[in-house]
């Protein structure tokens, strides 16, 4: 997940909170997923001895339409990567989707004029499957990335089989319309073993230790107008869609929509008061008085939206604590230790240790995780 690190300078006015009493930190809202998430991964286990058969009934038998907590949904992969010890299970998921598995968020990309419209709709609409998961295109130099971003932290698998979906359905619906030139970003450094990213991206230079994670493509091309058009039937689709997402009540209060921003500025500068109210389209003044309105403060909000956070990083075990301090916005590491102690009273390490101890007994979450 190193895509998300970066300087923190611009965060300067949350760091004031670090030297702030804790008040009582109220659950961070859960980011949910689509069930239809989960049915790639139940059919490539759907033999493996090691997972219970009534783990495996309970979520084939779940309505795709169906809202599942995010850190359910991890907490059952890293379950499954920890029984079948295979690194590449996101990759193997990703090959056994089908066609129209996204519904009308995968109908809807495909019926834009270009590619660059269909990746902005994605990231536009990607709360219809999974609200924890961001797309953002950004200009490289003569690339255009789909950058791939999460408010919660993601295993190699769970990255995998978001990057690997994506193309699938790409190379799958476009085929000839895709550049040949195209590339496949991972922020991590490579595996041992690269053949399942060959199969799984096939016709992409797949490049590892890359500066963000997201699918690339040649800036001149994804403008180019793909045969799947029809703008008849877009719009349509993005009616449907919008009142998709109307009836999606997760950010029902305004302090929700505020700590979504605040998330995904931690790093870049932007999940300041000033960066957080021109993206809401109002005056840092209106920012602060609306959630005052709702018994709270910008500085509290980043505080506890950083506790949770941090608690999340720690107990998933795959970031050092400089790596989750950069995450967090904390200019230094020292800065965290000092935040992190006084949100809990211990230590990043001594809190790291007791969620390791915790999954020692990882397989009994895929039958604890069951609602």
């Amino acid at each position: 997940m190193r895509e998300w690190v970066g300087t923190s300078d611009a965060m300067s006015e949350t760091r004031s909170v670090e030297e702030r009493s804790p008040s009582v930190t109220p659950r961070l809202l859960e980011p949910q997923l689509s069930a239809r998430l989960l049915k790639p991964f139940l059919a490539v286990l759907r033999d493996h001895p090691k997972v219970p058969a009534n783990v495996r009934q309970h979520y084939e038998e779940m309505d795709p339409e169906q809202r599942v907590p995010a850190s359910t949904a991890l907490s059952l992969l890293r379950a499954a990567e920890e029984l079948t010890g295979d690194p590449d299970l996101g990759l193997r998921a990703a090959l056994v989707t089908d066609l129209g598995d996204y519904d009308v968020i995968e109908y809807m990309a495909l019926s834009c004029n270009t590619i660059a419209e269909a990746m902005e709709v994605a990231g536009r609409y990607i709360d219809l499957v999974n609200d924890a998961a961001r797309y953002r295109l950004e200009q490289r130099g003569d690339w255009t990335v789909m950058r791939v971003t999460s408010q919660l932290p993601f295993s190699r698998a769970a990255i995998d089989f978001q990057l690997a979906t994506l193309y699938r359905v790409a190379l799958n619906w476009l085929g000839s319309d895709l550049p040949a030139e195209r590339e496949v970003w991972f922020s991590y450094a490579a595996p041992k073993d690269t053949d399942a990213y060959t199969t799984a991206f096939r016709g992409a230079r797949v490049r590892f230790g890359a500066e963000c994670t997201g699918l690339v493509w040649p800036s001149h091309a994804v403008h180019t107008k793909l045969r799947t058009a029809d703008a008849k039937l877009n719009q349509v689709l993005r009616r449907h869609a919008d009142r998709l997402l109307e009836d999606l009540t997760r950010l029902d209060k305004f302090q929700d929509r505020v700590r979504a921003l605040v998330i995904e500025g931690l790093t870049d500068g932007t999940g300041t008061a000033e960066g957080v109210a021109d993206r809401l389209h109002m005056s840092r003044r209106t920012l602060l008085r609306k959630l005052e309105r709702e018994g709270t403060t910008f500085k509290e909000l980043v505080d506890n939206t950083r506790r949770e956070l941090a608690l999340r990083y720690l107990e998933a075990g795959e970031l050092g604590a400089s790596e989750i301090a950069a995450l967090l916005g904390f200019a230094q590491p020292s800065a965290f230790h000092r935040a992190f102690k006084r949100w809990t009273g211990t230590t990043p390490l001594g809190y790291r240790r007791q969620a390791a101890a915790q999954r020692v007994s990882m397989p009994a979450t895929l039958v604890q995780a069951i609602p």
